[in-house]
């Protein structure tokens, strides 16, 4: 138990204390053995605890009234300074009173109960008499709170501590995930490397976010009727190869999208009169290959996002069969330098033999 010091009288000191019995807890084994901790003892308890010495608990109205004190499961009237306890709520000053408990502290099972004290700032109200004469109650402010349990005493953090916990743990976090992805995403002054899957995941996420975006401006300039998207100039004699058909986004009915001579025609021909070229105004990103005649870029878009998680599942089982290729190369290198050296130790003994 804690030796009680002076009470401290400004309230800076008593904030001072307040942070520092923040980090504090109380325990008295002889009187939880001797009374065990029920309600009628608990707020004694607690009087023995430096939350209550070391705040201003013995100049608080607590400390006014005569109560009885138990010692040793006899009861002791204990005289004090002279305020009864009907007069304790129009008196000014600062009280401890009991104000929650679960139902085995009711019942007294120490192991399992909980208290929960609060400490409560009385002021006088403007008026001192009510009507007919009444005394007005003082205006009541509860300013901390401590729980006991099992026996253990401690004092609740406040709101600003909470917060601070809280968001130091979400930084925290934060920071870890940046450090991760510094760690997965290494730069160098050869290139770039990524190690492992997520790399990959970001690159198939970033890549499809662009694509979406690159539909969504087709279709607010007019050029999604369920015609399909124009192929890269770079890949049109390698798709038509693989059955892509290279298309006019926008053209007239009456144009031959068959005919490449028209094509590269009228590829630099202004369009509609928008003073861009057909190059300049679809400059689609370098994974959409080609487009298929009679599919939409709706379908498109999804056919072209499911190539690229085929394509990232492929590379992340290409990278997982590479680590294991190193794993298997490495245990037989050990085994290999473990053999070599057992021959070498069985040559030595021979020859010392």
């Amino acid at each position: 138990m804690s030796a009680p010091i002076s009470s401290p009288t400004t309230p800076l000191a008593n904030q001072a204390v307040a942070d520092k019995l923040s980090d504090m807890s109380f325990r008295f084994p002889q009187f939880l053995m001797a009374e065990g901790l029920h309600p009628g003892n608990v707020l004694e308890y607690f009087y023995q605890s430096p939350f209550y010495l070391q705040l201003d608990g013995p100049e608080s109205l607590n400390d006014k009234v005569p109560y009885f004190r138990s010692i040793f499961r006899t009861l002791v009237f204990v005289r004090k300074n002279e305020l009864r306890p009907e007069e304790v709520p129009y008196t000014e000053g600062t009280v401890y009173e009991l104000v929650g408990m679960n139902k085995e502290a009711e019942a007294g099972n120490v192991p399992l109960s909980i208290f929960v004290i609060q400490r409560v700032k009385q002021r006088k109200a403007g008026f001192r008499t009510g009507p007919g004469g009444q005394p007005v109650p003082c205006r009541r402010a509860a300013q901390q709170m401590f729980y006991i349990i099992a026996g253990n005493a401690y004092k609740a953090p406040c709101l600003g501590r909470l917060l601070e916990r809280q968001l130091t743990m979400a930084f925290t976090r934060v920071d870890d995930i940046l450090n991760t992805c510094k760690e997965t995403f290494g730069m160098s002054s050869s290139g770039c490397k990524w190690h492992g899957v997520s790399m990959l995941i970001l690159v198939a996420v970033a890549k499809g976010v662009v694509w979406i975006f690159a539909t969504v401006l087709s279709v607010l300039q007019g050029d999604d009727n369920e015609l399909t998207e124009k192929a890269l100039e770079s890949t049109e004699d390698a798709e038509v190869s693989q059955g892509g058909v290279p298309m006019e986004v926008g053209s007239d009915e009456g144009s031959d999208t068959s005919s490449s001579s028209s094509s590269s025609e009228s590829e630099d021909d202004d369009e509609g009169g928008r003073g861009l070229k057909r190059r300049e105004r679809f400059g689609w990103p370098r994974f959409v290959k080609f487009a298929r005649p009679g599919v939409g870029s709706r379908t498109l878009l999804d056919q072209t996002l499911r190539e690229e998680v085929v394509r990232v599942r492929d590379r992340f089982t290409k990278y997982q069969k590479e680590e294991m290729e190193a794993k298997v190369k490495e245990e037989q290198d050990k085994a290999r330098e473990q053999d070599v050296g057992d021959r070498l130790r069985k040559i030595t003994e021979k020859k010392e033999s």
